[in-house]
């Protein structure tokens, strides 16, 4: 299928207040309002990671529309949809706008260095898999070779060690069916022992040593099994070497290292 025949809406994820550590840092009441340098040109100076994100998903050729869920002010060219006051209640406030779609990509507003090419190439590859979800891994070293100054957590497999992305590929519809086991795993991810019983103990037990060991005991298509279970919808990851889609800024330190990238690779 051709770019146009696959356009769909983007989710632009910008709610909740940073955590005080962040706000005592930058002064921010939102991650998403850290001015960096602009990843598309050079010349185009410093942008908020709102408008950074805003921008990328218009530019896409796979994006129809954008709808913004956030307490801000939307960003120019994007449809606002007013904060729910959490994480789950957000995220289905805007699928909930999507309903009437096949697909739909969910994007977080905490990425400097988003460009429009990184979320084509993303959907490119996550158009072509059979899921409810599917969502990028990308592999740690090309995110510390590209960002030495800001740390991820990386978890390492059988197949590599890779970080998780902060864009989805989902079908609203199942997404909506799942509400409640979403809504579940979300409110247990504090508790090890509750969410563990819910991915299964295979699952748990391999992620645990994987991480204890820094060897790679569990495989990415356990790690996709686990996941399917835990939402009650088909999880697939699609591997990317893109660091873009792999570093956000949500500690304080992130947003000091961040002030002195001043040269993203290409």
């Amino acid at each position: 299928m051709t770019p146009a025949a696959q356009r769909l809406p983007a989710i632009l994820m910008a709610g909740g207040r940073a955590s005080e550590a962040f706000v005592a840092e930058t002064g921010l009441p939102h991650r998403s309002l850290l001015r960096v340098p602009h990843p598309d040109t050079r010349d185009m100076g410093t942008a908020t990671m709102l408008e950074i994100a805003a921008l990328a998903l218009r530019r896409s050729k796979y994006v129809s529309q954008v709808y913004t869920v956030t307490d801000l002010d939307a960003p120019d060219g994007t449809q606002h949809i007013s904060d729910h006051g959490g994480f789950v209640e957000n995220l289905f406030a805007g699928i909930a706008a999507c309903v009437n779609s096949d697909r739909a990509c969910v994007c977080t507003a905490d990425m400097p260095f988003l460009t429009a090419a990184s979320v084509d190439g993303f959907l490119k590859a996550a158009h072509a898999v059979e899921a409810d979800l599917v969502y990028p891994i990308i592999t740690a070293e090309a995110c510390e070779r590209a960002y030495p100054g800001l740390r991820r957590t990386s978890l390492p497999t059988r197949e590599g060690r890779f970080t998780g992305g902060n864009i989805v590929l989902i079908r609203p519809a199942a997404l909506l069916a799942a509400r409640s086991y979403i809504e579940a795993a979300h409110a247990k991810r504090k508790s090890p022992l509750q969410l563990a019983m819910m991915l299964g103990l295979g699952a748990t037990l391999g992620v645990a040593l994987s991480l204890a060991t820094r060897r790679g005991l569990v495989s990415v298509a356990g790690l996709e099994s686990a996941v399917s279970r835990l939402i009650h919808a088909q999880a697939r990851a699609v591997v990317s070497d893109d660091p873009a889609l792999g570093t956000d800024i949500d500690r304080p330190e992130d947003a000091a290292a961040i002030t002195a990238q001043r040269n993203t690779p290409r």
